[in-house]
């Protein structure tokens, strides 16, 4: 039997995962991956390189490399957001997902052309958002590079397309251009002072009210070209298209895409969320606003909320991207105070609760085994979209009253230990419709066997 060693990036620093499941692992050592269904490659995990025993098929040892990497990311993801991986590797079978059509005819990107002073004032009136919340994250920060951009303008030299997104009361979202735009805008506003310039060393150092009047007149009329998407546009196609052209050398995550989309209201009321003090307790404090996944895990529950709660005729095919998509767009258009005031204040009641009946443990993956130990293993998302929604139904005072603190700790920890098709469930594949279905049935019949627990008390 041959002995194959590669390089592929080596666990120099373990990381120290809370648990050891299929296909993680924490340090060196053999270990088993799967690549394909009924197929496994064993290996050997060592300081520097991983050696692969019995392989000579190039074909699969580049499975087995593209596998191994997926799976490291998956742990440095987790480890940096202190939320569990939902698991849906590529490796796992799930099930068929019915996807939305929509009719092409709807499609429609109007090309347009604004004088810069024009879209100055779609900034300063609001019609053009900027996510201010959103820009602490992705606008430049090198001062030399913004000067760049602005020293291309009074140069007279076309900047690249933008691309808008239209809502029906004509407010327009930045898809394409959101760097590019806060910039101008700054220069605008006598917040930049140009440096680093390249050709027109006569503008160094200034900011625009000290440009030349010849300069200050090339930025006023200066035409910016814009592609923008109709309001009647599919919000998936939407998505989509901002998935593709989205700038910058990070490429924006589907919630940071969500959040550029949002409205004012929506994003606000997300944030407010997730920033709250009920959130961090429940939580405690170890979901990390990394990549915006605290704001995801509140979108996911709103929108098994709107489907239990919200008389919205909504349904949750196994699809979770396009279902986190469909929510935004859902609040987007429906975004009444009422609405808004009842999902966030549900939400305050869900998380108080958690805390009062769960402690330390809420939305923690905790079997009997483990529990003494009081070790505090990662956010499970598929514990905190269940039980964020079945608790949210309970004001914080009958919960409190009528319930002694910890007191469905040990109970969920029993259904992870003796259930097995419950762990399966939080475990892999944890956004299949069954497997959600599941999750919310046990926390339903733990829920009224409590409440049934306590009238037979009273």
């Amino acid at each position: 039997m041959s002995i194959i060693s590669i390089r592929v990036p080596a666990i120099e620093n373990p990381i120290q995962l809370q648990e050891t499941s299929e296909n993680e692992w924490t340090g060196t050592g053999e270990y088993s991956i799967k690549i394909r269904k009924d197929e496994n490659i064993q290996f050997e995990l060592l300081d520097k390189d991983i050696r692969l025993q019995h392989i000579e098929d190039d074909y699969l040892i580049n499975l087995f490399i593209d596998e191994y990497n997926n799976v490291r990311k998956r742990q440095l993801d987790e480890t940096a957001s202190g939320i569990e991986n939902d698991n849906e590797l590529s490796l796992i079978t799930i099930e068929n997902i019915e996807r939305p059509n929509f009719d092409p005819e709807q499609i429609r990107v109007d090309p347009r052309v604004y004088s810069l002073p024009e879209v100055m004032r779609f900034i300063d009136r609001g019609r053009i958002n900027l996510s201010p919340d959103f820009q602490r994250y992705f606008v430049w920060k090198e001062v030399k590079k913004q000067s760049r951009l602005i020293e291309s303008l009074l140069l007279r030299i076309p900047l690249p397309v933008f691309y808008l997104s239209e809502d029906g009361d004509s407010s327009l979202q930045v898809v394409d251009g959101l760097q590019r735009l806060t910039t101008i805008h700054k220069f605008y506003k006598n917040e930049l002072t140009l440096k680093g310039l390249e050709y027109l060393e006569d503008c160094e150092g200034k900011t625009f009210e000290t440009l030349a009047t010849k300069y200050q007149n090339r930025i006023e009329d200066a035409q910016l070209s814009f592609n923008v998407i109709a309001p009647t546009t599919p919000v998936s196609v939407k998505f989509e298209i901002f998935k593709r052209i989205n700038e910058g050398g990070k490429p924006l995550n589907n919630q940071e895409i969500r959040n550029s989309m949002a409205k004012n209201p929506v994003r606000s009321m997300i944030q407010r969320m997730a920033n709250s003090e009920h959130f961090k307790r429940a939580t405690a404090n170890s979901v990390k606003p990394i990549r915006m996944e605290d704001q995801e895990l509140i979108l996911r529950y709103i929108g098994f909320y709107l489907i239990k709660y919200g008389n919205s005729n909504r349904i949750y095919n196994g699809d979770m991207e396009s279902f986190l998509d469909d929510t935004l767009d859902y609040i987007n258009k429906n975004t009444s105070d009422h609405l808004l005031n009842r999902l966030e204040g549900d939400f305050y009641n869900a998380m108080q609760n958690a805390f009062h009946l769960l402690g330390k443990s809420a939305f923690r993956k905790v079997d009997l085994e483990s529990l003494p130990y009081l070790r505090k293993p990662l956010i499970n998302k598929s514990l905190f979209t269940v039980w964020s929604v079945v608790l949210s139904q309970f004001t914080v005072d009958y919960i409190q009253r009528s319930f002694t603190s910890g007191y469905l700790i040990y109970k969920i920890a029993e259904e992870i230990s003796q259930d097995n098709n419950y762990f399966e469930a939080l475990t892999t594949g944890t956004n299949q419709k069954s497997k959600l279905n599941y999750s919310f049935n046990v926390a339903e019949r733990l829920i009224q066997d409590m409440i049934n627990t306590t009238r037979e008390n009273a």
